[in-house]
């Protein structure tokens, strides 16, 4: 029998509210393509042969069993549901740093992208990206999706914002083939905005319509919205058309010139709305 071609997803979790966002998430997928969900969490302090230690010595360690049997329950009642589901997946806990260990974990399996919750306003507090997003997004050189408080049922209508400069196109391709499941329209999004370091107008429409060439058999539509601010051009636009998803090309330095690199994107992460996917895009361009 022909083994069945999965897409991988990696959901590395807090167990907290946002972590069941990015399952349901991956479950929109699901429901188009064959995926196999990889779900993570790591319990500082918690030794590899945990497992196998008397009951009466994990007793002597409150606050870890506690944590562990946490983490236990929560995996339980999620393999619960990918199993009604039908979705194939495994469930890691580790000990030690969620980073080391998802690195490690990532040198041994063929990951396509990466899943996480966005905490909400909390992470507004931090002048620079401190989140789980950034962190993970360095980390693995993966397409990192952040799902957020809406979860789409389905992938119709997607953004790809840019200064759709060379750079941005091998992440352009990874987007493409993240979405090609769902064949949505995809709006090629340029921001004119004062703080956008970019191109004049003149040369970027050009630029956009070598990215529409990339997507044959999507509708693909070209846009330039004017906004004094990037993140909220993004923001309001996508609203307009009703997007599902918005994509970035990793944040880069001619998205977020300066200080706006890191407040800019902590505020489109964190607002309420829907996903928003981090490229890197050095993966691919290693120059």
């Amino acid at each position: 029998m022909e083994a069945i071609e999965r897409t991988h997803i990696l959901i590395p979790t807090d167990l907290e509210e946002c972590a069941e966002r990015a399952l349901q998430t991956a479950m929109t997928w699901a429901a188009v393509t064959p995926v196999y969900l990889h779900l993570c969490h790591a319990v500082a302090g918690m030794p590899d042969d945990w497992d196998a230690w008397p009951a009466e010595e994990k007793a002597q360690h409150g606050a870890l069993a506690r944590a562990v049997k946490r983490a236990e329950e929560a995996f339980a009642e999620w393999g619960r549901e990918l199993v009604a589901r039908q979705i194939p997946g495994t469930f890691e806990l580790w000990g030690g740093v969620l980073l080391d260990r998802l690195q490690a974990y990532l040198r041994t399996q063929s990951i396509d992208y990466v899943f996480i919750g966005a905490r909400g306003s909390h992470a507004r507090k931090y002048d620079r990206l401190g989140s789980h997003a950034e962190q993970i997004v360095r980390a693995v050189g993966l397409p990192v999706l952040v799902a957020k408080d809406r979860v789409p049922v389905s992938i119709r209508s997607v953004i790809f914002a840019s200064t759709f400069d060379n750079h941005a196109k091998a992440s352009f391709a990874r987007f493409l083939r993240m979405i090609q499941p769902f064949t949505p329209t995809v709006h090629l999004l340029n921001i004119d905005s004062p703080s956008f370091y970019t191109e004049p107008q003149a040369l970027i429409v050009p630029a956009m319509q070598e990215f529409r060439a990339m997507a044959a058999g999507f509708d693909c539509q070209l846009h330039v919205y004017p906004d004094q601010r990037v993140e909220r051009g993004i923001l309001e636009f996508s609203q307009e058309i009703g997007a599902d998803l918005i994509a970035l090309a990793r944040w880069s330095d001619r998205l977020f010139p300066g200080d706006r690199l890191n407040k800019g994107l902590v505020r489109l992460i964190h607002s309420p709305g829907v996903p928003v996917v981090l490229i890197d895009e050095h993966a691919d361009n290693p120059d």
